[in-house]
């Protein structure tokens, strides 16, 4: 804060009746200081509820009053303070009048200061996936102010919407995938989470065991449904197709084309998939 210092002088005069000045009665030299634009500090962003205020006074004296905000003040430590600490008790924008006083000069200048909550992330839960590429990631939204962030850690994986909690992902790998969900919040120390998706092989089971006792009953492909429509062809030793279905719903319980039971033995099996994708081996059936 400055003050201008003015000097001026006060003479009085006598002057007779013709215009002349007949002699000077008085002659003083006063100082006259005024306030020039108050200075409430630079505009502010904090981590937390409290912050130092950073007026400026040179001379006089000023005090701090809240102009605008979300809350309250909670607590101020000298308003008279031009770098008084003031804790508010909500996050959010507020703005501080600073009123400095000089005699019966009066000047006001406001501060903005935005109090910053600490980010805190979570990018959801673990997942096991079987034989399925491509999944949806639930991070916790974030708060007004907060910006998050999607990123690949290891594994592969595209991600639709890096910048949204919740966002499509694709093109995972077999095994772990693991992505960082990163949320900041102004000057505050950044928060991070991780995820782990796990994608399994398609399961091939080599024995069922179709005794209807629930356990192995029939011929069950964890993942099938990732593959599209997929044609089962089952073969006996001698290379005769015993069991065929063009659109294979993991129902195939040792049985042949009639619905008859096959006799306990080992069989082989090829799995085409719409994409051209074929998979074949062998698998034991046992009563």
């Amino acid at each position: 804060m400055k003050f201008i210092r003015i000097l001026y002088a006060v003479i009085l005069l006598v002057i007779n009746s013709y215009g002349y000045c007949n002699r000077e009665i008085s002659y003083d030299v006063k100082e006259l200081k005024l306030l020039s634009k108050a200075d409430a500090g630079e505009d502010a962003e904090v981590c937390g509820l409290v912050y130092n205020l950073q007026a400026e006074l040179d001379g006089g004296s000023g005090f701090w009053e809240l102009y605008s905000g979300p809350g309250q003040v909670e607590y101020f430590s000298n308003i008279e303070d031009p770098n008084a600490t003031v804790q508010v008790n909500q996050y959010g924008t507020y703005v501080f009048q600073w009123t400095e006083i000089l005699g019966e000069s009066q000047s006001i200048d406001r501060v903005e200061v935005a109090f910053r909550d600490h980010p805190v992330a979570f990018a959801g839960e673990d997942m096991i996936l079987e034989y399925i590429f491509s999944t949806k990631l639930n991070a916790t939204e974030i708060l007004a102010n907060e910006i998050g962030i999607w990123e690949l850690v290891s594994g592969d994986g595209s991600i639709l919407n890096p910048d949204m909690a919740h966002t499509e992902i694709n093109s995972l790998s077999l095994g772990n995938n693991v992505f960082r969900w990163t949320v900041s919040n102004g000057v505050c120390p950044s928060s991070e989470d991780y995820i782990v998706i796990k994608v399994n092989n398609l399961v091939i089971p080599s024995l069922i065991t179709p005794n209807y006792d629930g356990k192995n009953d029939v011929f069950l492909l964890r993942g099938i449904e990732t593959l599209g429509k997929t044609e089962l062809l089952v073969f006996d030793k001698r290379g005769m197709i015993v069991y065929e279905n063009p659109n294979y719903d993991n129902q195939w319980n040792g049985v042949d084309q009639k619905g008859n039971q096959l006799p306990d033995d080992t069989y082989y099996y090829r799995i085409k998939s719409s994409d051209g994708k074929t998979i074949s081996g062998f698998v034991v059936v046992r009563r």
